[in-house]
């Protein structure tokens, strides 16, 4: 009878989960891709794959940038991408960016900019929650 029951049940003495699938040394990934590395490497690739690109624009930041006629173009895209994976890196969760006569606020979880404005508004904001702070080269010199 308790044959009868594993047959009906499709029970054996495998384990059915994938996690006993794998051999040592080598990882299951998506779609049954096999590779070979520690268990860090395969964790960093399947972050890497898992990680947006791109920074997002709130829509708060949208109207500031409209309405404060700050320029964003691809390269200060790619500073702000280059800044959001060095505060992740860094473990920082909300960052002050100064590059190019201009500030912007980054959230570092949901890799977006918060906000921006001009160097001339700076004077009189006072930024809070924020954790760190990047300043660009070009920036370094007007400080």
């Amino acid at each position: 009878m308790a044959e009868d029951l594993k047959n009906q049940l499709n029970i054996n003495n495998q384990r059915s989960t994938p996690l006993y699938n794998t051999r040592l040394g080598k990882s299951q990934l998506k779609h049954g891709e096999v590779t070979e590395g520690s268990f860090a490497d395969v964790l960093q690739s399947v972050r890497q794959e898992e990680a947006p690109l791109g920074v997002k624009i709130s829509s708060h930041a949208q109207k500031r940038i409209q309405s404060r006629e700050i320029k964003v173009d691809e390269a200060t895209l790619k500073t702000l991408d280059q800044v959001l994976a060095l505060g992740a890196e860094k473990g920082s969760r909300s960052t002050l960016v100064m590059a190019k006569n201009q500030a912007f606020i980054l959230s570092i979880k949901d890799r977006t900019l918060v906000t921006a404005l001009k160097r001339e508004e700076m004077d009189r904001y006072y930024f809070t929650n924020i954790d760190s702070v990047f300043v660009s080269p070009e920036e370094k010199e007007t400080l």
